[in-house]
């Protein structure tokens, strides 16, 4: 099934950087072998949002917070944005310490 997934998997592991604990995508390696190695991309890319990211020989393993930072420019789109963030990781184990908000 994995192997169908040739686009899923890039934003799942997306979601990995942003996510409490430790996320481990297995038996994709023919993710590898496609046009382009997309596990190999994903895992060069993922450090770049606070990810610590371990490349194994069929997949990835990834775990990760997240910094947004000058997170006042979201307040043009979505003021209310990091009360709605807040509420949903407080109702999640692990609460606020998923995000840091800063400039």
């Amino acid at each position: 099934m994995i192997p169908r997934l040739i686009y899923e998997v890039p934003v799942q592991a997306g979601a990995a950087a942003l996510a409490a604990g430790t996320t481990e995508i297995r038996v994709a390696a023919e993710l590898k072998v496609k046009e382009s190695n997309r596990i190999s991309t994903v895992a060069g890319l993922l450090p770049g949002f606070g990810a610590k990211v371990e490349e194994l020989p069929d997949g990835l393993l990834a775990e990760g917070t997240t910094l947004v930072r000058d997170a006042e420019c979201i307040k043009v789109s979505f003021p209310e944005f990091e009360d709605v963030l807040k509420k949903l990781l407080v109702e999640q184990e692990g609460g606020p310490s998923l995000l840091r908000l800063g400039k």
